[in-house]
């Protein structure tokens, strides 16, 4: 099978996610690149039951290969993928603090130094769009009543910057925590 060790580490990347709270059930996704496009998890698929044959291979003409439908997120899979060649993997979370702001409409402040070595000064928070859509991939970043988007690279970085991104979204609720 192709690219069976990324396949087994889109796979365990998203059974970590779930084991650190910073996602829940069948929501969010991994992309990984490869030389035809990316590896994505499928859509609707409960990662206990994720195997490597169930990762989609996606071109970035938006056509696909496997047994499985791509998650429904792959159009921001595919845009990040296309613009930003750095980007060698693409998480996509749903963690519950991460998700509340978006819903109270609430940004993220550079509170820790790791928002502002990931680019900025905050985490923007957009105006709903619905998921799946080209709208929502033209967006890619918090939005309200929907979930956390964040590029990492999977390989390198680990989940340090996406448990530091719940942290931070944790303490942003309560109280104002002071930017840097």
């Amino acid at each position: 099978m192709k690219y069976e060790d990324a396949r087994r580490e889109i796979i365990a990347a998203c059974l970590e996610m779930n084991r650190r709270g910073l996602n829940q059930g069948v929501s969010g996704n991994i992309s990984v690149r490869v030389p035809e496009g990316f590896l994505i998890t499928p859509s609707g698929m409960d990662y206990e039951e994720m195997t490597p044959a169930d990762m989609v291979i996606m071109h970035l003409d938006g056509t696909h290969e496997g047994v499985r439908r791509p998650s429904s997120e792959w159009r921001f899979h595919r845009d990040i993928m296309a613009t930003r060649p750095e980007i060698d993997a693409v998480t996509h979370m749903h963690s519950m603090f991460c998700a509340t702001l978006s819903c109270l409409r609430k940004d993220i402040p550079a509170v820790h130094y790791m928002i502002v070595a990931g680019g900025g000064n905050s985490i923007r928070c957009t105006p709903y769009r619905t998921y799946g859509t080209q709208e929502i991939a033209d967006a890619a970043k918090l939005h309200p009543n929907y979930a956390m988007s964040r590029s990492k690279n999977l390989r390198r970085r680990g989940y340090a910057g996406l448990s530091m991104l719940g942290r931070a979204s944790h303490g942003r609720q309560v109280p104002p925590p002071l930017p840097l």
